[in-house]
């Protein structure tokens, strides 16, 4: 396949010349075009990574080229590029191309090629991903096929989840009285979820490699930041950690065992009621680590702390019942341990253990 291109649109000679001659050399296989129609001709022919389209065209607007893309070319990421900067045209844009920014004329060279460089190597990345994938599973049974399945599915749920939370508070900040700094804040938490799923596919191509290390102070600091935003105005999250060995375990790895962890924390103070969910990293007197996540939720019946491991267990009317489950094969493919521990009055702790010189 021939490599993707970065394409301009804009149906003013001009300004297809300025973008030409502020970024040509910058950007991997630039091209332009004057009309949709043109960049639909070119796309038929070169896969497109980055779309970036001039709103107010003849004939056809960047919004419904953008909402083309998203038919013909799915993983193109879609930009908007416009004089006209106004709510209307960015919801539009939102709701009806699926673009992933927003940028007003004059445009800052610097933060635009940020933001096209980034959603290029998303694009990289995506293809990579399906690559390996693909070579993945023709060489698996079917039974082991669909637990890759199942795991993809559930990491992308993940992600979804955050940027779902984001999509919500953006549709809440879209009333009325809704100012232009408001929705750029909420798209800047849409775009850092795309990092976050973009992070997950470069780990999907370590898999086949030998299993890594990982400090877990920093692994836990680097998850509270990412999902801080996003457990605000449900609970406190809070990292408290002492200096530690590394453990078995790459980074990407014991993140997606704390994401699930606080996630499913989360959920449980959102239903029943509770303020605080913390993240504990502790060497214990046997030189062994513990990273323990508690939350002052409902809790977990002694009856069901072990089942809760088990494959379809879940709570959540749309849930699949496989986080807990992805936990502890990551945890135990590891040489760790991991298990419920009572907490009273109420509350969850959950413990995860790596012995020493593990």
């Amino acid at each position: 396949m021939r490599p993707a291109i970065v394409l301009y649109v804009d149906d003013e000679e001009a300004n297809r010349t300025t973008f030409r001659y502020v970024f040509d050399g910058r950007l991997p296989n630039l091209k332009t075009a004057a009309s949709g129609e043109e960049a639909l001709r070119i796309a038929q022919s070169r896969p497109v990574s980055v779309l970036i389209a001039d709103q107010r065209m003849p004939g056809m607007t960047g919004v419904e080229l953008c909402e083309r893309f998203r038919e013909t070319q799915p993983d193109t990421l879609r930009m908007i590029l416009t004089a006209y900067a106004d709510l209307t045209t960015s919801v539009d844009a939102i709701n009806r191309g699926a673009v992933h920014r927003y940028f007003a004329k004059p445009f800052d060279a610097d933060l635009l090629f940020d933001a096209i460089d980034s959603a290029h190597q998303v694009h990289r990345l995506r293809a990579e991903t399906r690559v390996l994938e693909a070579r993945l599973l023709q060489d698996l049974p079917r039974d082991a096929m669909d637990q890759v399945r199942a795991e993809i599915s559930h990491e992308l749920s993940n992600v979804l989840q955050l940027l779902l939370l984001d999509t919500q508070a953006l549709q809440e900040k879209l009333a009325p009285q809704a100012t232009q700094v408001d929705v750029v804040e909420h798209l800047g938490g849409i775009m850092e979820g795309v990092e976050q799923l973009t992070r997950f596919m470069t780990s999907l191509a370590d898999r086949s490699r030998l299993k890594g290390r990982c400090d877990p102070v920093s692994v836990a600091h680097s998850v509270e930041q990412i999902l801080g935003r996003h457990v605000r105005g449900v609970a406190a999250l809070k990292v408290r950690s002492t200096s530690t060995p590394d453990v078995p375990l790459r980074p990407s790895e014991l993140a997606q065992v704390l994401v699930n962890l606080i996630l499913n924390a989360r959920h449980a103070i959102a239903e029943a009621g509770g303020s605080r969910i913390q993240v504990v990293v502790a060497k214990r007197s046997d030189e062994s680590v513990a990273v323990r996540v508690l939350d002052d939720g409902p809790g977990i019946p002694a009856a069901l702390r072990e089942e809760v491991f088990g494959l379809g267990y879940t709570t959540r009317p749309t849930g699949t019942g496989s986080g807990l489950t992805l936990c502890r094969r990551i945890v135990l493919g590891a040489g760790g341990s991991i298990e419920v521990l009572p907490v009273h009055p109420r509350g969850t702790e959950i413990c995860i253990v790596f012995p020493a010189g593990g």
